[in-house]
């Protein structure tokens, strides 16, 4: 064969994870290292149902979170664990980081953001949904132990970046963007055009838009009942 002609492949890194054929528990963790891909879909799924401007700059977080985990790994330059299908930079982890940014910001919406029913025996939710959102990070950085693409140090070192990544952002969206920037952004015509909006304004907004998003829906279904008939 004409050498011209061969060309060298490399698998797409993203998504491409190797685990011991047989293994069930490295399957799982195959599974779990695939969360990023899945949580930018989440991202998409939700600002083109919702159009809220909180959660287009959640994404614009994780992308710079991104960015920063490759500036980060190029700053430490520290090889992978021995045994690593991978010949790049380890430190810190990108999943780890990706993971415990997503669960940390989320996490910090629940508790602050979503206000309804906040006190009593009601919170029981929010700590059960703040417990999986967390544990789902560790599972994630811990599968990437458990497949030799990265140390203890790293997933740990990384779910600190994310972590205080999360908690900076949240503090600049709530602070800044939310009483300075959104309002504006909501009044340009790009966003009259696309029905891109902010229903962050008070404590029980979310929930407000909800419910009458929920009663339009029930009015519109008896009044298509009551045509039928």
């Amino acid at each position: 064969m004409d050498e011209a002609l061969v060309t060298s492949k490399k698998p797409f890194s993203l998504t491409f994870v190797q685990y011991e054929e047989g293994d069930s528990l490295g399957w799982i963790c195959a599974l779990l290292a695939l969360a990023p891909p899945f949580a930018i879909v989440s991202y998409l799924s939700v600002m083109l149902a919702r159009r809220e401007l909180h959660t287009v700059s959640t994404l614009v977080g994780q992308l710079l979170c991104v960015g920063l985990n490759i500036i980060l790994k190029n700053v430490f330059a520290e090889s992978r664990p021995d045994g690593s299908d991978k010949d790049d930079h380890g430190m810190p982890s990108n999943h780890a980081q990706f993971s415990f940014y997503f669960c940390t910001y989320l996490s910090l919406f629940v508790l602050f953001r979503v206000q309804r029913n906040q006190c009593g025996p009601y919170m029981w939710w929010k700590y059960a949904l703040v417990s999986i959102l967390m544990g789902g990070a560790v599972a994630v950085s811990l599968s990437r132990v458990y497949l030799r693409y990265h140390t203890f140090a790293q997933v740990g070192v990384g779910a600190v970046f994310g972590t205080l990544f999360a908690f900076f952002w949240y503090a600049l969206t709530v602070q800044v963007f939310m009483p300075f920037l959104f309002g504006r952004i909501e009044n340009m015509a790009i966003c009259e055009i696309l029905y891109v909006r902010d229903s962050s304004h008070g404590g029980e907004a979310f929930h407000d838009v909800w419910k009458e998003e929920w009663k339009l829906n029930r009015q519109l279904l008896v009044d298509r009942k009551k045509k039928i008939s």
